[in-house]
């Protein structure tokens, strides 16, 4: 099974890429070893998420892929600073990310192995005109696993209004690393502090009400958060919501229906 993605994918050139790139992504840079892949984030002065990405290592070159929502917000903050440590930012437009779950396919391209989706995967660099066996799964399909698996959809469930944290992508985080935009807040809410909200995962029977986008999550009666993202598969309904700390182990409502916890209080 395969998906198409809809990321551009960047190539930085110079000898100081990786330096260039770790100092102003979430995640560690400098480490990271041929052919390996990781999820980074780009984050504002008081640690709000501004995008996310995905960085790969191949024959010695940093590359990145950047949703296209997000490109020209992420590639002009970088074009502003590659000069500073002689580096120069080349978009590959020949390139098609496709990512595949479960294990990569047998063809002759670029894999890495990451979790789009909150599972194994690998994502697949193809020239448009070749193509892969299998099942392309449909957007729907798509984000029904995302959400059931409480994967955070940036630009969707995360916004420029939420720290890293509240979404559960600390995946994307590196706590041990020097200084790079939004750190300081990151890393004192990491060592010091707690989030006051979190994103939790919902089930329902598809049967109820069908839940949308910015339907209120109820506990008592009182609103304690909005559903994010909502997707349909079969007999069920799975949701993406904030629940506010204090609100954490309650019984929630939506629509006058109790809701089932599938990620979340953990």
């Amino acid at each position: 099974m395969y998906y198409k993605c809809t990321d551009s994918l960047y190539v930085i050139e110079g000898a100081k890429a990786k330096s260039f790139l770790h100092g102003q992504v979430s995640q560690s840079i400098e480490d990271m070893t041929e052919g390996q892949a990781r999820y980074a984030l780009f984050l504002n002065q008081k640690g709000k998420v501004q995008t996310d990405l995905y960085v790969y290592i191949k024959e010695g070159l940093v590359y990145f892929s950047v949703p296209k929502k997000f490109e020209e917000l992420f590639v002009s903050h970088l074009k502003k600073l590659a000069p500073l440590s002689q580096c120069s930012l080349k978009v590959l437009e020949s390139l098609q990310i496709i990512h595949c779950l479960d294990e990569a396919p047998d063809v002759n391209a670029p894999a890495f192995q990451t979790n789009r989706l909150g599972q194994v995967g690998f994502d697949v660099w193809l020239e448009p005109l070749n193509e892969l066996q299998g099942v392309e799964l449909s957007e729907e399909q798509v984000e029904f696993i995302r959400i059931k698996n409480g994967v955070a959809k940036v630009g969707v469930d995360v916004t420029e209004q939420n720290l890293p944290q509240e979404a559960r992508l600390d995946r994307a985080l590196h706590f041990k690393k020097g200084c790079y935009l939004g750190q300081e807040v990151i890393a004192r809410l990491h060592f010091r502090g707690h989030v006051n909200k979190k994103l939790f995962v919902f089930e329902l029977d598809h049967n109820n009400p069908p839940i949308e986008q910015n339907d209120s999550l109820l506990v008592d009666d009182q609103e304690v958060g909005q559903v994010t993202s909502v997707a349909r598969e079969n007999n069920k309904q799975v949701f993406l919501a904030y629940v506010k700390k204090n609100n954490f182990e309650s019984q929630f409502k939506i629509k006058d229906q109790t809701v089932r916890i599938l990620k979340g209080n953990e």
